[in-house]
Formats: C-alpha cells, structure tokens, sequence
C-alpha cells in the first residue's frame, strides 16, 4: 500500500516535469538599474534626518534641563575635598545641598519647613530606593549632636546623597 503511494507520487512528478519542459526555455527579465534619484529614497533621507535631528534635540533639552544636578554633586563633592573639614560638617553639608536641589525642584513652600526624620522621608518618598531615612542617626549626630562621624558612615551619607541627586523625581 505505501509503495503504490510512492508510486503514483513519482509518477505525478515525473509528469509535471513533463508539462514545464512544454512550457519552453525560462525568459528572465532585464537587470533593474539602482539608483537613488527616486523619489522614495528623498522621502527617506528626509524621515531619518528628521529623527536624528529631535533625538538631538531631546537629548540636549534634557541635558540642560539636568543641570541643576550635575552642578550639585559639582558643589558636593568640591567641598567635601577639603582635608581640613571633619565629617560632621560634611555630612551637614551634603544636607545643604540635599535641601537645595530640594528646594530648586519642590518648591520653598513644601521643603523649608521640614527636619529631621520627616525630610528624610520626604527624601526618600521622592526617590526609589535612595534609603536616606535609614541615616536619621548619621544625620542627627552631625546636625545637632555636633558627634563624629566614622569615614564608612560619611561614604554611605555621600554615596546616598549622590544617589538621591542623581535619580530624584522631578
């Protein structure tokens, strides 16, 4: 049974061939010449220079509309540079520019009233993961405690703070 359906498969393919070597020799058109004097390749040139021109475009809006950030760590981490600074004043200072770049994006209203742990939750509500909060000791031995501060405390403060610069919602 299977070879008689082999055998009627190879028959009808034997015959097919037949029927195309009666069609007569294969006719292949003329070569196509290229060229981009179309007026699809314009249309496209113009489209690509479109989106590479607004992609510049937001990416320099962009660019400067984060300024503010770049110049606080600029300010942080110039500051932070003196030898001569313990780490409470450090640690108070990165505060400062916490509540600066704070204040520039928030608004004076919402910002300026508040310490302590309620501005590091403040904080922390503006910014994923940044787990300022879980420094309210750090911040409250060098704000009015006037207490040293470990370097490995002041890492974490200026790593945070960085963070928290850096990812804040706008």
């Amino acid at each position: 049974m299977v070879f008689e359906h082999l055998h009627k498969l190879l028959l009808f393919s034997f015959q097919e061939n037949d029927f195309i070597e009666d069609l007569g020799p294969l006719l292949e058109p003329n070569a196509v010449s290229f060229s981009f004097d179309t007026l699809g390749w314009k249309v496209s040139l113009v489209c690509v220079i479109a989106v590479m021109l607004s992609i510049v475009f937001f990416q320099m809006r962009l660019y400067f509309k984060n300024k503010y950030r770049r110049m606080a760590i600029y300010d942080l981490l110039l500051r932070i540079e003196s030898p001569n600074l313990e780490n409470y004043h450090k640690v108070n200072y990165a505060n400062l520019i916490l509540k600066k770049v704070a204040i520039q994006v928030y608004g004076r209203e919402k910002v300026a009233k508040m310490f302590g742990e309620q501005w590091l939750q403040y904080l922390d509500s503006k910014c994923e993961k940044s787990e300022l909060s879980e420094l309210k000791i750090v911040f409250e031995n060098s704000s009015y405690n006037l207490k040293q501060i470990s370097d490995s405390e002041f890492d974490l403060v200026l790593e945070r703070t960085k963070k928290w610069i850096h990812q804040h919602a706008r």
